[in-house]
């Protein structure tokens, strides 16, 4: 399996043979993606804008450093799409324990807020979480962790974002599977391996490093060659959902009965 870091490593190292610009491989803030970094997470999320196979069994990594703590609850920003499945991941010194996975179930908003609010009563009193962002939001610390993770929980979409109660350890993480058109890729999610996906991603990216650093001519010329290369893709994936045609004997036909009883 390729991870979108691996396939991104190997985009760059085929399109600058030699170094990328320093001044485009990184942005020097923390946390903020490098104009080549959102070139490749430009392609990938066209890609998935007409590709009907790059829009089912989505899988996404919500790392605990990427969500945020609210009254008992974890809180992240929702998919454009259907959730299939949530659950939390335990993450150790030797790695992650895909093993370990517990299930959580949806509900209606309230309730997730309910079984959050029960969770910190039960916990007893919280410790003071400072930075808190507007309306008692704060971003996720080890300061709320328990004795221990919880083996099950409830999860609701409300105002565009998930909520996720009781909320998570710092040694966890969240999977969620879901179906829809996504638009920004964590390192360690999970990409297409195939070599024509690859050329588009690879093609798209040098479109447009022209089209914003170097000449409208070389944009043309890329873009055009991602126009093509995006058509086998999507051709591709509509071979590999096309249902083929069985064929099927008719038991009462005549020759079937003549051969059957020795006619």
């Amino acid at each position: 399996m390729k991870t979108a870091l691996q396939l991104y490593t190997e985009v760059m190292r085929q399109v600058w043979v030699n170094a990328q610009p320093e001044n485009l491989a990184d942005s020097g803030i923390p946390g903020v993606k490098s104009a080549h970094q959102q070139h490749f997470q430009e392609a990938l999320a066209d890609i998935a804008k007409w590709v009907r196979c790059e829009q089912t069994n989505v899988v996404d990594v919500i790392k605990f450093c990427n969500t945020f703590f609210k009254c008992g609850m974890t809180v992240f920003k929702m998919p454009n799409g259907k959730i299939l499945r949530l659950m939390t991941v335990e993450e150790g010194e030797d790695g992650r324990d895909y093993c370990s996975a517990i299930i959580y179930r949806e509900v209606e908003w309230p309730e997730v807020e309910c079984v959050g609010r029960e969770a910190v009563a039960a916990v007893g009193e919280m410790p003071a979480l400072e930075d808190q962002l507007a309306l008692g939001f704060t971003k996720a610390t080890d300061a709320t962790d328990g004795n221990c993770r919880s083996l099950g929980g409830v999860w609701a979409k409300h105002r565009g974002n998930i909520y996720v109660a009781p909320w998570i350890q710092s040694n966890e993480l969240i999977l969620m599977e879901w179906d829809g058109i996504k638009t920004v890729w964590a390192d360690e999610d999970l990409v297409n391996e195939e070599q024509d996906y690859k050329l588009a991603v690879q093609l798209y990216t040098q479109f447009a490093h022209e089209r914003d650093y170097g000449s409208p001519e070389k944009s043309g010329y890329f873009k055009t060659l991602y126009d093509k290369a995006l058509s086998e893709v999507m051709w591709s994936c509509e071979e590999k959902l096309k249902v083929r045609e069985t064929f099927m004997c008719d038991p009462c036909s005549t020759g079937l009965n003549a051969l059957l009883l020795g006619y």
